[in-house]
């Protein structure tokens, strides 16, 4: 066969000669380069050479040659024929045109030896041009298997020149775009193309070789391009996969880490040898600022549909395409590849988990191999082998034993193979200067968007520069320009569909003013434009104006904002931010953020991203902070009344994240009602408001006496006026500056003042104010006759005193007016200083016999003025200023009594009015109250500067105004004292005052750390009464206080005035009222740790029953008369031996708070409750949070063991208060001190240690403390090695543990068989939390316990708390259900639509459900019934959804949503059940179970989780129940099967009462079950024919057919009768239903026993109440006879007895129905004379029966004249003798 064939030649340039070298009998892959240049298609000729054609005839053959080939290639058979031979030989054949250039397209790695790599393909695109053309193998989404030629692809480039084509080529291979897991020789290309030698055509057959001996590489982009791209990579992807994860863990519902760092992060590059380190921070989603080496850049990124990244950069773009690859991540950025690789230095073995260190298994030193062990280390309690990576000589860097952080180095290699490290080496340089990644215009309303972006991009928690966004921004919307500018920009958005005319018009309109804002300052027309768009809205039709008001809403939105010029659109720009902070932080304030995360979990549970951005946001808080801070100083502060609603919110923020911020939101508030209030002071003062309605015709001096009135208004005003008039003392109306300036003199000063002495002169430094004093202003009873003080000049004549006040501008002190900010105050008070130290103003003023100088200093709108206080210095000979005195105006301090030590503030209070609610206090009430709640204002102020907060406070308050004994009482009340008994009035009424006073301010008091409070007043005609009085309240939980009331009493032999308590001897008694203010003492500094660990101290809890119990009877139970004597005694329980431990009993000491030695206290408490007036005793325990973290040692669990066994023993209800931090954890102190360590090399610690040691001396000193063992070294030093540490002290380890372990079985023991409750505050952990069984908070938790003891028996066996009712048995049941029984109503009632409540079945208000958030599908709780305390278990009807929580612990594990049908037991509900029943039981309380069942879930998983078990124990918890039980089966409600199988009343017949009501239903299957089974469709078919006449009809006519043979009269009937039947199926069907529901009716199961009693729903609270009350009557009289008779009589047969004792009465007379007369059986059990001589003769027979058993054994019998004689030593001696007398007539 003829074919082509290729011969490839060498030809040397030099020589001009050819060099054969091969000869291929095919055609090349490169055949198109000849095609290209001889234009001859070579397959084709290839073709027809093969067909026989000879090479004469064939055309390409022919063009090659020059001859006519007949001008195509569909044209040869026509060439054939035309054309003749000619001879080769001879022939010239055609010159080549041009050049052409051929690549081939491999997938090899040029950086890797040109090694082959196979992988898919992700993409692969090229368009070939007219010089380009090429083909490849494979295509987008293929790939490239490991069996195949490298080669995939061929490029052809064709030029007139060879350097064109080669250009050609370069270009085209550029454009190639190849991206997946395979690597290509493309970019190695290129760079080949561009080397010098092949342009040049030197290139030779070892210059490839060359190339490749010295790494020549493909061009790389620019080292910024890979350094910027890779890191936007690996940032990018860093981020997608923490969103990931974050995401992850809230679908699966896990609690996901507390931090995402996703703004902030360092990357590091390792690429070409150097190593980068980029720190990375994010302004926005997409938005990133590099820095590297102190340079940074900003950068963009975009992801791509195809995956790719899109990269804006210094104004360009470029598209990134990452591949993960085992040496590192491959980029192709623009088409060129970089390689960002792997750190890799096998020479370092590091550990890549947090691991313990626990041999080595080689020896240090030694040679290892790869892969071979060469330690072990425990993780997670595992142990497990670490691998050499590399072999070569190891060497230790960590010592065995010791514990290893992720990345911390364990040991080094020296490497056999040294070049397996690859070392980067760090990069010092710096970015280049780029420009912003896209063009910014400088056109103001464009920067005020990017501004405002940026602004945005701070509150979602992305980084920017504050100072720079907020500057920008300011300059912006300060701008002129600005909203023309937007509304050009909306306008032009818009235009093209806006209607012709408005555009028209609103364009002519803002022509107008558009050219003179470019010359000049002109508002924005915002009005003018709104009237436009409003008149063409109103001229729209209906139809047309809602989608008009849509188009025009972005014109009208900006006209609205520029309403009120430039400074309204600024503040709704700022509100707009303002409130995108709030939304965010208010989530978290005061919050846990796991807590906030999981609603906001649910809340997005279908946008979960929104809850990255929430999160997101608030890590960024810090940064949110300073923008607010800096938007309030550059906009807010000037006018704060515009941002009044944020500012509340922001002050609202309750956490020290928010401090600084709520800070100065407060005090910009205090500005808007320092402003408010200045303002309505000025328009009061002046004449100008003379000239009203009002006014107009007023003359001259009705008008000054009107102006008079005003300012004699202010003075006595209980509004603090005094800085508002201050702000007003330079108003430029001088008239209304002097009304001021004498208004502020008379307020200041009106006690004091002459009447009519003040003074008014104008002087040229400004206004100066004169006054007289009263000569008796400083003889009251303070012990500071020898000062005076005034306000800024005080003048002293010999007889007269006077007062002087100058207000001026033009003064020495002008220079003083600041912004009033804290951190000029110091050098504020240097100037003031300087000014009054100077010689001759100093000596001047001392001379006119000034004691005290005050300088009031003016602030910027709105603030409050600075008043600075400066005292005259003896030994100084200068004024001093007097810090404590530091703004407080001057006739106040004398009457603060501040002590000269440090520590404390001053604040002057603000009057806030009286609320409502405290109307019916008296008027001294009332105005301690406003003074008290001003005074915590300024606290909660400066609560939020951590530098003046403290955490603990005391308020002294003086009331200057004398009171009257009225004053103190209430308007509606007055009192009647008899004399000499005013003593003793004043003191209980200002005790009740104080505490009527602490329940406004207790909490919130508590809250800011105020520990006490103080109040001082003068009484007047009050008799004996008469004179200073102190009321001192110690806030002890905010709930609950301490009175102690004072009078104030001079102390004749020391001359001094002290606390003088008339009654209780107060801890101030005897002490002088001036006296420096102590320290906290031990208790409150108890108190204080104790509110650190967010608990109340223990040995408060007392006063906290106390106040609950007191509120108990004052709120729950008003109409029951309260004991006189106090509703608590409270005793102590303590060790009977100092040193008690286990064993040691308890005795009862009244002792003083603080004093146990002992993490844990205990008391007895005899409580007066409503229940139990007479009283009823309870024990508690409770761990002392303040001794040792109230962990539990042995002497803790000593103690709590043995109140415990108290509890059981007097079988009492104990309550334990649990705050404690588990077992106690401790070492031996002595032995840390002193003990030494033996190093496995002395001289190198590092190498590790082998053992602790003691020395000799140490020994014998702590010699107890330790197990030891003696170890002589050769130099002959002694070493006693330890073995063990004992410790001196008891409670350093595992003794705590079993300790903890006795206390847990004896509070088991003590839930079995007495009444416990735990309440848990503050914290609970290990041991605590195994006892734990309540939880509530502090004094609710408290009512919460004395509301759990209102349904407990006093002890066990004791009688239930029954109380008179407060809502009538007989009330008719109103609640009505509907289509299903409400289960909360049907038990407590529900209101209707109209608000009227309706009762249900028990006591109103009296319902308490228990374990409600657990098994919800079952009710549980207790409630009362005519006042008769009962559990509760009732069913719910509604599908409930059970939520399954993820595990943390197992990262897999996600949250389940399970839905549960009502009226079913589930294995959770039924366990409920039981539990409940239990607990019930326990506590001896009656039981209603409103049963509402269809039956048990009998689903696989159920019985797998024990719903049968479950089931069983509801039925052995009935078995035992030893109360009353009622099951009912209510309105509208069924019970059936398996469910009513475990509530039948034949589980326990003496106890259970079986009833239903009317409507009620129950059998052993559903109706519709029951008709599957028992009436099938065979006998529903039966009974249409036996019913149905039509049927009976055609079956007839059938018959008579058959009868007859007519064959086709039966088919037609049988059919009719199959149709007939087919349409009343679905009736019948019914018919059977309701057949089957007559089965299940309340009246059947009357009727065969099953239940007791059919009840009517109305009826059935009035029923239950009597036969509760009946069988408690019962149930406590066979308590008796069981009691007598002893435990051979069973609870049925005390029950006959006692029926027979009843019949057998005169009461019954025998007569039968009388046993169901409730009155006539209460009238004969309440009479124990019917039945005494009967319990008798039980008894008689009990003893008998015990005899007897001792009679039935020798030994019994001898041994019983010696019991005999013990039985008569313990009875008391009256009874004694009586009872001898008695044994010997029965001796005889």
């Amino acid at each position: 066969m003829s074919e082509q064939a290729t011969v490839e030649y060498l030809y040397s340039m030099d020589t001009g000669e050819y060099y054969f070298l091969e000869l291929n009998p095919r055609l090349q892959v490169e055949h198109p380069v000849t095609e290209w240049i001889a234009e001859i298609n070579l397959p084709a000729a290839q073709v027809a050479v093969g067909m026989g054609i000879p090479l004469w005839q064939i055309p390409e053959i022919r063009r090659f040659y020059g001859l006519e080939h007949g001008g195509g290639y569909d044209a040869w058979r026509k060439t054939s024929v035309v054309s003749t031979p000619f001879d080769f030989d001879k022939a010239e054949s055609m010159r080549p045109k041009g050049h052409c250039v051929a690549v081939r397209v491999t997938s090899e790695d040029p950086d890797d030896g040109f090694k082959p790599t196979s992988g898919k393909v992700q993409e692969l695109s090229f368009k070939s041009k007219p010089n380009v053309w090429a083909y490849f193998s494979v295509k987008s989404g293929g790939g490239i298997h490991e069996f195949s030629d490298s080669q995939f692809g061929h490029v052809f480039a064709f030029g007139e020149s060879r350097a064109l084509a080669i250009a050609n080529m370069v270009l085209g291979l550029k454009e190639i775009q190849i991206r997946g897991e395979i690597h290509t020789n493309v970019d190695y290309s290129i760079d080949l193309l561009h080397a010098l030698d092949y342009k040049d055509n030197k290139i030779h057959t070892g210059w490839l070789d060359s190339r490749i001996a010295m790494r020549v590489r493909a061009e790389r982009p620019p080292w910024y391009l890979s350094v910027v791209g890779g890191a936007l990579y690996k940032a990018s992807a860093s981020s997608a996969a923490m969103v990931s994860d974050y995401i992850g863990y809230l679908e699966k519902g896990q609690i996901p880490p507390k931090h995402i760092s996703l703004v902030n992060s360092q990357v590091s590059l390792n690429i070409e040898g150097s190593k980068y380190t980029v720190e990375m921070a994010r302004g926005g989603p997409g938005s990133y600022r590099l820095r590297m080496n102190q340079s940074d850049i900003e950068a963009e990124i975009h992801t791509l549909r195809d995956g790719g990244l899109l990269m804006q950069l210094d104004g360009n773009s470029h598209v990134i395409y990452a591949e993960e690859e085992a040496a590192g991540t491959r980029l192709l950025i623009d088409g060129r590849t970089c390689l960002l690789q792997n750190d890799h230095d096998p020479s370092k073995l590091v550990a890549e988990t947090p691991c313990k260190l626990l041999r080595y298994l080689i020896s240090d030193g030694s040679h290892v191999d790869a892969d071979t062990p060469y330690a072990e280390v425990e993780v997670m309690k595992m142990c497990m082998p670490l691998l050499s990576p590399a072999s070569g000589v190891i060497q230790f860097k960590m010592s065995e034993g010791q514990a290893m952080q992720a990345g911390e180095l364990i040991a080094r290699l020296d490497l056999d193979d040294p070049s397996a490290v690859r070392k980067a080496e760090p990069f010092h340089g710096s970015f280049p200067i780029l420009g912003p990644p896209t063009a910014i215009s400088g056109k103001v309303h464009q920067r005020c968007a990017a501004s405002l972006n940026a602004a945005r991009m701070i509150l979602a928690g992305y980084e920017h520069n504050i100072d720079d966004v907020v500057q920008n921004l300011l300059n912006c919307l300060d701008s002129p320009e600005l909203p023309f500018l937007q509304w050009q920009e909306c306008l032009a958005v818009l235009a093209t569909r806006l209607p012709k005319d408005l555009k028209n018009e609103l364009e002519s309109k803002f022509k107008e003013y558009e050219g003179i804002s470019s010359s000049q300052s002109t508002d924005f027309p915002a009005k003018i434009l709104r009237g436009v768009l409003e008149a063409h809205l109103s001229s729209c039709a209906d139809k047309e104006r809602g989608a008009q008001e849509r188009l025009v809403e972005p014109l009208m939105s900006l006209v609205k904002s520029y309403e009120g010029g430039r400074e309204s659109h600024a503040r709704i720009i700022v509100q707009s931010l303002f409130e995108e902070y709030l939304s965010v932080e208010e989530l978290f304030s005061d919050n846990i953020q796991a807590d906030v995360i999981e609603r906001l979990r649910l809340q997005y549970k279908k946008d979960l991203l929104k809850v990255v951005d929430i999160v997101i946001s608030h890590q960024g808080v810090r940064s949110k902070n300073q923008l607010i801070l800096q938007l309030m100083d550059k906009l807010v502060y000037p006018n704060p009344a515009g941002y009044r609603d944020k500012l509340i919110r922001f002050s609202a923020l309750n956490h020290t994240n928010y401090s600084e911020l709520a800070l100065k939101a407060s005090q910009l508030l205090e500005q808007t009602k320092l402003s408010e209030l200045r303002s309505s002071i000025a328009r009061s003062l002046s004449e100008l408001e003379m000239f009203t309605e009002d006014g107009e015709n007023m003359d001259t001096p009705k008008r000054k006496s009107a102006i008079n009135d005003r300012m004699e208004d202010l003075v006595s005003t209980p509004l603090a006026v005094e800085d508002a008039l201050v702000g007003l003392f330079d108003h430029s109306d001088h008239t209304l500056q002097r009304r001021v300036v004498e208004t502020y003199v008379r307020r200041l000063y009106q006690p004091y003042l002459v009447k009519g002495s003040v003074r008014m002169q104008w002087h040229r430094l400004g206004l100066i104010a004169s006054w007289e004093f009263l000569e008796e202003h400083l003889e009251r009873k303070n012990g500071s006759e020898d000062q005076m003080y005034d306000k800024t000049l005080v003048e002293k004549h010999s007889e007269r005193k006077w007062g002087a006040m100058v207000v001026g501008i033009n003064n020495p002190m002008s220079s003083l007016q600041d912004s009033g900010d804290e951190d000029q105050a110091q050098e504020r008070i240097n100037k003031l200083a300087k000014i009054i130290k100077e010689q001759e103003v100093g000596s001047s003023l001392r001379t006119a016999g000034v004691g005290v100088i005050s300088c009031i200093i003016q602030r910027d709108e709105g603030r409050a003025p600075m008043r600075h206080s400066f005292h005259w210095s003896a030994e100084k000979l200068y004024y001093e200023e007097e810090p404590l005195l530091r703004h407080l105006e001057p006739p106040l301090s004398i009457y603060l009594e501040l002590p000269t030590n440090e520590g404390f503030m001053v604040y002057q209070g603000l009057d806030m009015g009286t609320p409502r609610t405290q109307l019916a206090m008296s008027f001294s009430s009332r105005s301690i109250l406003r003074s008290l709640m001003a005074a915590m204002e300024e606290l909660d102020l400066h609560g939020h500067n951590a530098t003046v907060k403290s955490d603990h406070a005391h308020m002294y308050l003086y009331i200057l105004r004398e009171q009257q004994i009225d004053d103190l009482v209430p308007y509606s009340k007055r009192v009647d004292i008899d004399a000499g008994q005013e003593e003793a009035a004043v003191e209980t009424i200002l005790e009740e005052l104080a505490r009527e006073i602490h329940t406004y301010v207790g909490v919130r008091m508590h809250r800011l750390g105020v520990c006490e409070w103080e109040v001082k007043l003068w009484m007047a005609s009050a008799g004996q009464a008469s004179g200073a009085w102190r009321i001192v309240v110690a806030n002890v939980t905010g709930h609950t206080c301490t009175v102690h009331i004072y009078r104030e009493l001079e102390d004749t032999s020391k001359q001094r005035v002290i606390y003088h308590s008339e009654s209780a001897r107060g801890p101030l008694h005897g002490v002088p009222v001036n006296a420096q203010y102590q320290s906290l003492g031990v208790l409150d500094r108890k108190r204080l740790l104790a509110r650190r660990s967010s608990t109340t101290y223990c040995y408060d809890f007392p006063l906290a029953f106390e106040t609950a119990l007191e509120r108990s009877w004052a709120f729950q139970f008003p109409g029951i008369n309260k004991p006189k004597d106090k509703v608590l005694k409270v005793t102590e329980l303590i060790f009977a031996d100092q040193k008690g431990t286990w064993g040691t009993p308890l005795v009862s000491v009244e002792r003083l708070p603080g004093l146990n030695d002992v993490g844990m206290v205990a008391w007895c408490m005899e409580m007066s409750t409503p229940e139990f007036p007479g009283g009823r005793k309870i024990l508690i325990v409770a761990n002392d949070v303040t001794f040792k973290a109230g962990s539990f040692g042995p002497r803790e669990d000593a103690f709590f063991l043995a109140v415990t066994n108290l509890a059981c023993t007097k079988k009492l209800p104990l309550i334990y208060l649990a705050a404690n931090s588990g077992a106690r954890i401790g070492v031996a102190e002595e032995m840390k001190a002193c003990f030494k360590v033996g190093w496995s090399d002395e001289s190198n610690p590092e190498r590790g240690f082998q053992y602790i040691y003691l020395t000799p001396e140490d020994h014998t000193c702590i010699r107890s403390s330790v197990i030891a063992h003696e170890l002589t070294l050769e130099n002959g030093e002694i070493r006693w090695i330890v073995d063990s540490i004992v410790g001196k002290e008891d409670g350093l380890g595992v003794e705590n543990l079993s300790g903890s372990g006795a206390i847990a079985g004896a509070y088991s023991k003590a839930y079995t068989e007495t009444f416990t409750l735990t309440y848990v505050t503050g914290r609970t952990v290990g041991i605590g939390a195994y006892l734990a069984r309540l939880v509530s908070d502090d004094l609710e938790g408290v009512s919460a316990i004395l509301k759990w003891l209102s349904y407990v028996p006093p002890y066990v066996g004791g009688p239930l708390p029954i109380l008179s009712p407060l809502d009538p048995p007989e009330r008719p049941v109103e609640y009505l259900p509907e289509n299903s029984c409400d289960p909360r109503a049907a038990v407590c009632g529900a209101l209707d639509s109209s608000g009227k409540w309706l009762g249900g079945i028990f006591d109103r208000d009296s319902f308490v459900e228990t374990l409600e958030g657990w098994a919800r599908t079952v009710v549980t709780g207790r409630a009362k019934l005519g006042g008769i305390p009962v559990g509760i278990v009732a069913v719910e009807t509604q599908t409930v959804m059970q939520v399954i929580p993820a595990d943390p612990g197992q990262l897999d594990s996600h949250e389940r949503v399970v839905p549960q049908a009502g009226q079913v037991w589930f294995p959770d509900s039924a366990t409920k059940t039981a539990q409940a029943l239990l607990d019930f039981n326990r506590e001896e309380l009656p039981l209603f179970i409103l049963a509402n069942w269809r039956g048990f879930s009998g689903g696989q998983r159920d019985l797998f989780e024990g719903i049968l078990q479950a089931g069983s124990t509801i039925v052995e918890n009935l078995r035992t129940y030893k109360q009353p039980v009622f099951v009912y089966i209510p309105m509208m409600s069924e019970l059936r099967g398996g469910a009513w199988v475990v509530v039948d009343s034949q589980i326990n017949s003496d106890h259970i009462e079986m009833y239903a009501e009317r409507t009620a239903k129950g059998n052993v299957l559903e109706p519709e079950g029951m008709i599957e089974i028992k009436f099938r469709t065979k006998e529903l078919i039966e009974c249409m024919g036996r019913l149905d006449q039509q049927l009976i009809n055609l079956k007839a006519k059938l018959q008579e057919a058959r009868g007859t043979g007519t064959h086709g009269t039966v088919e037609s009937l049988q059919q009719k009768i199959k149709a007939r039947e087919k349409q009343l199926l679905p009736v019948y069907t019914q018919i059977a239903t309701k057949f089957a529901e007559l089965h299940d009716t309340s009246l059947r199961m009357a009727a065969k026993g099953v239940i007791k009693e059919v009840v009517d729903w109305d009826k059935s609270r009035s029923f239950f109440y009597k036969r509760l009350h009946r069988r408690i009557m019962e149930g406590s009289l066979i308590k008796t006879v069981r009691d007598a008779a002893g435990d051979q009589l069973s609870h049925k047969s005390a029950m006959d007895l006692i029926k027979k004792w009843f019949l057998d009465s005169k009461i019954a007379r025998g007569k039968e129905d009388a046993w169901v007369d409730d009155e006539a059986f209460f009238s004969w059990k309440n009479d124990s004379g019917n039945y005494e001589e009967k319990l008798q003769e039980l008894r008689v027979q009990k003893v008998l029966l015990q005899l007897s058993n001792i009679g039935d054994s020798t030994l019994d019998l001898r041994a019983l004249p010696q019991g005999l004689a013990s039985l008569l030593r313990k009875v008391e001696p009256s009874s004694r003798e009586q009872l001898i007398t008695e044994l010997r007539k029965v001796l005889g």
